[in-house]
């Protein structure tokens, strides 16, 4: 019944708005609020919301508490971890209520939460009483729901908004942590009422009346790891970031930030970082013996694409090959611009298929394809349309030279694509793997033939 009142309502009616707050309050009230009894630690932003997360999480571990953790890709329960198979960033309130009682149950004195500004939106996460909300950056990102920036920024802040008004804990502060590098959105942040402010960057500290400034200084970007020394106003001390990327430093001061203010020192910040040397779909590097990198990414917004192109070009030799599309059903404005960055950025660009959702894909490309004639590449020679994913990977892997990086953002680590006509089965490492391993039986066939 109430799916079919919702129906008839636009996102943001004040009907459709007040069932999901009941439903909240009600999934509260059937496992009892075990928000309340455990140290809540919520995570907001457009890009590295999952890595942070995940971070924070082994940070916190490593300082000795006993963690719940709620993210994209999965879920933990102390030592025990599963994949998050529902496609959504922010459960539900009956199953986050669930989860979170469960967690209780196994002794979990601190839960991470990755927030998404839909959950916020749709008042999935009402009753839920964070202690400590971070944001990493706001870029544009799902405007088809938001309508605007303005709107989608709002959204986000509901989530410090709402720290001071949630259940006072007994010994717990209301903490707010904030990225001083995103000049764009610090402020807007800051303003919300905290028992302490603590920022995060590598610029100096914004506001003389923070509590605290955590930043890296040395830093030193390699392929395969990030030098740099981590300071908080207590201490200093050298780490090494085995995820690789500019973007993950920032991501990594995030929940070193989150940790030290939950007492966490940088000995577990180091020792986080010896042991976190994946986070799945996120700069995943797929090795099958081939003399090319393959990056099997998560990007989905402008920034994203800008970012993870930038680190790419610091540390790849040869040329960076991009295999991509575009999500349907979503925000439109941000196809030509992604495909425009791609050609200025990248030096080798096959279009395909993402996931389509309802709409004509062959028109999601040419979306996409407006923004490449945008830039000095040339079709058939600098960029290929190729509908078909599978493909489009095997075709960038087989024309990839030593030296090379191909990178495929957008799928991540997500086990199905949706159709118009549902969700059809896809792992993309293994797609990767398999065309790899394609490729390198075909060397040896040419090797052999070679030899006799």
């Amino acid at each position: 019944m109430l799916r079919k009142i919702k129906s008839l309502f636009g996102p943001d009616h004040p009907l459709r708005m007040f069932i999901h707050r009941t439903k909240a309050r009600l999934a509260c009230l059937i496992y009892r609020w075990p928000s309340h009894q455990m140290t809540i630690i919520g995570v907001t932003g457009t890009n590295g919301k999952t890595t942070t997360v995940s971070l924070t999480s082994k940070i916190l571990e490593k300082a000795g508490y006993t963690v719940g953790m709620a993210s994209t890709i999965n879920f933990k329960i102390g030592k025990k971890e599963w994949q998050n198979k529902t496609h959504k960033t922010t459960l539900g309130p009956f199953q986050m209520q669930k989860l979170l009682r469960r967690m209780l149950k196994a002794g979990c004195t601190h839960v991470v939460i990755e927030t998404s500004s839909h959950a916020l939106a749709q008042h999935r996460v009402a009753g839920i009483a964070y202690d400590v909300v971070c944001f990493t950056n706001v870029t544009p990102e799902h405007l088809d729901y938001h309508r605007s920036m303005k709107a989608y920024r709002m959204e986000k802040g509901k989530l410090f908004d709402r720290l001071m008004k949630g259940k006072k804990k007994k010994n717990i502060e209301k903490i707010s942590i904030l990225n001083a590098d995103d000049a764009d959105n610090y402020e807007y942040f800051s303003q919300f009422p905290a028992d302490k402010k603590i920022s995060y960057g590598i610029r100096k500290a914004p506001d003389a009346t923070l509590f605290a400034h955590v930043s890296a200084t040395d830093i030193e970007l390699k392929a395969d790891q990030t030098n740099l020394n981590l300071v908080t106003p207590e201490e200093s001390g050298k780490v090494k970031l085995f995820l690789p990327g500019e973007f993950n430093i920032e991501n990594l001061l995030a929940a070193a930030t989150i940790g030290y203010s939950m007492g966490a020192k940088v000995e577990a910040v180091r020792e986080a970082c010896t042991e976190v040397k994946l986070i799945p779909g996120r700069m995943e590097p797929i090795e099958e013996g081939q003399d090319f990198t393959v990056y099997v990414d998560f990007a989905m917004t402008e920034d994203g694409y800008e970012k993870l192109l930038k680190t790419l070009r610091k540390t790849t030799k040869g040329k960076i090959w991009v295999v991509f599309g575009c999500c349907g059903d979503r925000d439109r404005k941000k196809r030509p611009v992604i495909g425009e960055i791609c050609g200025e950025m990248a030096d080798k660009v096959v279009v395909c298929d993402d996931e389509p959702y309802t709409e004509d894909p062959k028109l999601i490309r040419e979306m996409i394809l407006d923004g490449l004639h945008n830039t000095e590449m040339k079709r058939n020679t600098d960029f290929w349309e190729i509908p078909d994913r599978a493909e489009a990977i095997e075709f960038a892997c087989q024309n990839a030279q030593a030296g090379d990086t191909v990178v495929i953002p957008g799928m991540g680590d997500f086990e199905g694509r949706t159709f118009a006509d549902g969700i059809h089965p896809w792992n993309e490492r293994e797609e990767v793997r398999n065309v790899l391993h394609k490729l390198q039986g075909l060397v040896a066939q040419d090797t052999n033939k070679t030899l006799n």
